[in-house]
């Protein structure tokens, strides 16, 4: 009876043990886990604090529509520049020489029958100048001549412009009529400038006693043998007369102008 008591006492005493040394393994167990617990929560707070790589991404292209052709432009090709030599006029009375230049430098205007102002005379235009086109030049007396052909054709004025005979002076009521060279080889060309001349320019002409100015109110390109362009007026008028075109001298150039 008493063994049986003891048996059971052993085996009590032995569980109770058992279970003392399972609670002192579990306490273990939970210490190693309450270390490892802050050893984690460090870990992921240090991950936090950690900058994080930023990766940008190139997005690409998904328009694949084909940009038009655009076709160059054509460049003009320059036109080759031909230089042509100018020819020398041929000497006057020799064979070949063009009519017309024969006729310019004969001045081969018909004579008007322009009537002379009554009464004592103005004095004859000495000097005419033109500002708008450059032109200054002195002007002589011309009369008239019988050239080869029996022909009665007016005198030429050499580097000058040239007074007709028979026609008003400055001042005078009637056409004061003056002609000149566009160009010539022997006389010069005073009135090479005297297409650029424009209707409203003004022209001076000068005597030994005074200066008389006159307004541009026509000009006209007429044949050689008009000469209405001459006869007389009742006004004051200026007419100058030069050969049109340059170098060609088929017609002429006639400038009206009226004392103002």
């Amino acid at each position: 009876m008493n063994m049986n008591n003891n048996l059971r006492r052993s085996i009590a005493l032995t569980i109770l043990l058992l279970v003392i040394a399972s609670a002192s393994l579990a306490c273990q167990a939970t210490a190693k886990l309450g270390k490892s617990g802050p050893e984690v929560g460090n870990v992921a707070e240090a991950a936090a604090a950690a900058p994080t790589a930023t990766v940008t991404l190139t997005p690409v292209a998904t328009n694949h529509a084909v940009a038009p052709t655009v076709a160059p432009v054509p460049t003009a090709t320059p036109r080759p520049t031909v230089s042509i030599a100018p020819s020398a006029p041929a000497p006057l009375g020799t064979p070949g020489t063009p009519r017309a230049e024969m006729d310019e430098a004969a001045r081969l205007i018909p004579i008007p029958q322009a009537s002379v102002p009554k009464g004592p005379r103005k004095p004859p235009p000495a000097r005419l100048i033109i500002p708008s086109v450059g032109i200054d030049t002195k002007v002589i007396e011309l009369g008239t001549h019988y050239n080869d052909a029996g022909e009665v054709v007016w005198d030429t004025a050499p580097f000058a412009a040239g007074h007709h005979t028979g026609t008003a002076n400055p001042g005078e009521p009637g056409n004061v009529v003056l002609s000149g060279h566009i160009s010539s080889p022997r006389e010069g060309q005073v009135f090479n400038a005297l297409p650029e001349i424009k209707v409203g320019d003004g022209i001076v002409v000068g005597t030994k006693d005074r200066d008389y100015v006159y307004q541009v109110v026509t000009r006209q390109i007429v044949e050689p043998t008009q000469v209405d362009v001459m006869n007389s007026t009742d006004e004051e008028t200026l007419t100058i007369i030069t050969c049109f075109p340059d170098r060609i001298y088929s017609h002429r150039l006639v400038v009206m102008a009226r004392r103002v």
